[in-house]
């Protein structure tokens, strides 16, 4: 999905000319990802709801040639061309987000490093001076959260330590056409965060000191830094964001099909399952990575919700007026 970031990239450096903060960037972003997203989930919905609609007749189907998987088959897909029905339209916007997010990971990831590239020569530049103003230093902040570019969470400290910056410029390749990318610049970081210079940095902004060490089950312990990032909010909010958009979708624990209810088996299992294993990826997901990408995660999933709510009311009080047809009509 490489091929996305370049105009990713662009889209929300554009954005971010008119907007105070990267975080606001990738929340607008979003929105308008969504938006353009938008027929594809009414496309969607509208399947889903024909889906819904010709349950009783799919049952009748079944129980009429239980013995026949063969005709049974075929006398489904009869009623779905009668009925213009595709049972795979309703996975689309599902194999769409997921590239996507994928995309965001790596776009987010770039942008984190080129935006900490650029911050950390302007250290430089600072520590240069006889006396240093850390006030222009330029740290991309939001709501709660100090530094956009580093996670959203009491462990994480505000500006990257040094191993983290020498881990980043390990795998981190000059890239052609960028002012801040350049093979001189990425040199230069590498050899001022090994110095001195870079030490007033982490002291004014408590990333080299320790404020507390919790052991946990004496395995690991968190240690939370003098003055920390985050506050942990962001991985709980893409959680729980998760686990209700997960509920809203017809299928995995939504109440879309009501026809579906007491219903068992290895489909309903497996999905059950992906309901709650993906809130939980998404913590440790959001707790990892830079916090602009633990806030598209959860825009995302918070635009989707109020999406999905506003679809399931237009289109449960169409269905009310509507009927596709009895289950008689499949005999």
């Amino acid at each position: 999905m490489s091929f996305l970031y370049p105009p990713f990239q662009a889209i929300m450096s554009a954005i971010n000319n008119f907007v105070p903060s990267y975080g606001w960037t990738v929340v607008l972003f979003t929105l308008l990802i969504r938006v353009i997203l938008l027929p594809l989930d009414i496309k969607s919905k509208k399947s889903m709801q024909k889906m819904s609609a010709l349950n009783p007749q799919l049952e009748v189907l079944k129980k009429k040639y239980s013995k026949d998987k063969e005709k049974l088959t075929q006398k489904q897909q009869e009623l779905y061309r009668k009925n213009k029905v595709n049972p795979l339209s309703g996975c689309l916007p599902m194999l769409i987000s997921l590239p996507l997010l994928f995309a965001m990971v790596g776009v987010l990831r770039e942008m984190a490093n080129e935006q900490t590239v650029a911050m950390l020569l302007r250290m430089r530049e600072l520590a240069e001076a006889a006396t240093i103003d850390f006030t222009k230093v330029p740290m991309e902040s939001w709501l709660w959260i100090k530094n956009v570019w580093q996670p959203d969470s009491f462990t994480a400290t505000i500006l990257p330590l040094v191993q983290g910056v020498e881990q980043m410029l390990g795998y981190l390749n000059p890239v052609t056409g960028n002012d801040i990318l350049t093979a001189e610049n990425i040199e230069a970081v590498k050899l001022f965060v090994q110095s001195a210079q870079y030490e007033p940095f982490l002291e004014h902004f408590g990333a080299n000191t320790v404020q507390m060490v919790i052991p946990v089950m004496g395995i690991w312990n968190f240690t939370i830094p003098g003055s920390f990032n985050g506050l942990f909010l962001l991985p709980i909010i893409a959680a729980g964001t998760q686990l209700l958009s997960s509920k809203l979708i017809p299928g995995m624990g939504g109440t879309a099909d009501p026809n579906a209810a007491g219903k068992s088996g290895s489909a309903g299992s497996t999905n059950k399952m992906m309901m709650y294993l993906f809130p939980i990826m998404s913590i440790f997901i959001c707790a990892t990575t830079n916090a602009a990408f633990s806030i598209y995660w959860v825009a995302a999933n918070v635009i989707q919700i109020v999406q999905q709510l506003a679809l399931n009311f237009w289109f449960d009080k169409k269905a009310a007026k509507e009927k596709v047809g009895k289950p008689e009509e499949a005999l």
